[in-house]
């Protein structure tokens, strides 16, 4: 093996670690992770963001917005809009408080939502990571 590909094999190991342990910290703290392409309109979700919601993963973790809407209690959807709208112009983090209704069972679940979103070199919001 060369010196190249044994420092690739180490960060790719390292990398691995640190997603392990990222997957084990977000578990224990009962936090879910939700990437979305705003170009694409492509979300991600992680593990933990399926189950909170009453869902089963899917293998690439890929989802559909749709029914993260679904589970949004309805009088709190105009309040997450906005605070995201906000946090969009200003270029700053959001924070917002929302219910949603398990789509398991229906049973009302209290998060905090909170993220930043990405922007290109022409100043457009391309992106948002959420926890």
């Amino acid at each position: 093996m060369t010196s190249l590909e044994q420092r690739v094999a180490e960060r790719t190991a390292d990398l691995r670690e640190s997603e392990s342990q990222l997957r084990l910290t977000l578990s224990a703290g009962l936090a879910g992770t939700w990437d979305h392409d705003l170009v694409s309109g492509r979300s991600v979700w992680s593990e933990a963001h399926f189950r909170l919601l009453g869902l089963e993963p899917t293998p690439d973790g890929v989802a559909d917005t749709e029914l993260w809407k679904r589970a949004l209690v309805t009088e709190d959807s105009q309040r997450v809009f906005a605070e995201w709208a906000r946090a969009r112009e200003a270029r700053d983090h959001y924070s917002v408080e929302y219910r949603i209704r398990r789509l398991d069972n229906g049973e009302l679940v209290y998060l905090e939502d909170t993220g930043k979103f990405s922007y290109n070199e022409l100043g457009n919001a391309t992106a948002w990571c959420s926890t």
